[in-house]
């Protein structure tokens, strides 16, 4: 096995936000609505939003993509995930079984997915409150 050598700087982040900036600001409203229409398809679909995850974001990589080769780009284009389905289907179905996995365990332990923060952090604090009582009256 050969070493991997780290090299710092090997990713700028400020240079690739100003370049995705650059790539995006002519045509801003193009990629807004791009972006808003895969939001919608992906999470608006609740039975089905694991099917075509992977279609919708073939179709946006597909996109992004032309776009950084400088060649045209035009909105049609972020459909084109879906002329290859069944590949993208199931890359997408790949990349859902950790979330799968993660909601199921959340309701199996009595968390909706729904939950938020502040209310796991309250029924944490309520059950050691109940624990702590509970040694205290065994004690």
């Amino acid at each position: 096995m050969t070493n991997i050598q780290f090299q710092r700087g090997a990713v700028d982040a400020s240079t690739a936000i100003s370049s995705a900036w650059e790539l995006i600001k002519g045509n801003y409203g193009l990629y807004l609505g791009v972006a808003v229409v895969a939001m919608v398809l992906t999470g608006c679909i609740p039975c089905l939003n694991i099917f075509i995850m992977g279609p919708v974001m073939g179709g946006v990589y597909f996109f992004a993509l032309r776009a950084m080769r400088n060649e045209p780009i035009e909105f049609g284009m972020m459909f084109k995930g879906f002329e290859k389905f069944v590949p993208l289907m199931v890359i997408g179905l790949i990349q859902a079984i950790p979330g799968i996995i993660a909601r199921s365990c959340n309701t199996v332990s009595g968390l909706d997915s729904s939950a938020s923060a502040v209310d796991v952090t309250a029924r944490s604090i309520s059950l050691w409150r109940r624990i702590r009582t509970l040694r205290s009256r065994a004690d």
